[in-house]
């Protein structure tokens, strides 16, 4: 059986491209760069309460936290900045809210969001959730060659 689905890394590949091609001067860091000197400004992203389900054997779903960090560029006085951030990420999550995987599949942001400044630093964070039909390979499934029905009713 071959299950064709989407992949976590294709979801937070999908947000980074949103939101590079709302910021694209603003620096995407990855895990690695967050234990290091952090760049400003920037945002980080990360899949978290990750859950997976599969639904009579047909469909694979999914309920994924998607976070969303953005570090303003002055670590000191930026109330205005991030205010104005929030605006723009609501903007592109929340007014537009499909999350464009690939050509085949959309995911839409049906939840709430929650916002938080938290030390100076904006945190943007929603659930999104999936249902994909599991594709099965038909080659893997052994065929019957001959059925024989006995038409005996009594």
């Amino acid at each position: 059986m071959v299950i064709n689905i989407v992949k976590y890394t294709d979801i937070i590949t999908a947000i980074n491209k949103k939101l590079l091609g709302k910021f694209p001067s603003i620096k995407l860091m990855s895990e690695s760069d967050i234990t290091e000197k952090i760049v400003r400004p920037s945002f980080f992203v990360s899949l978290d309460n990750l859950k997976s389900n599969k639904f009579c054997d047909s469909a694979l779903d999914k309920k994924i936290t998607i976070r969303i960090y953005y570090y303003p560029k002055d670590d000191k006085k930026n109330k205005i900045e991030n205010l104005n951030m929030i605006d723009s990420l609501n903007e592109i999550f929340v007014e537009d809210n499909i999350i464009k995987i690939n050509e085949d599949f959309n995911i839409e942001i049906f939840d709430e969001v929650e916002i938080d400044i938290v030390d100076k630093v904006v945190h943007f964070y929603f659930n999104i959730f999936t249902s994909e039909n599991i594709v099965v390979n038909e080659g893997d499934i052994e065929m019957m060659e001959e059925l024989e029905f006995k038409t005996n009713i009594k």
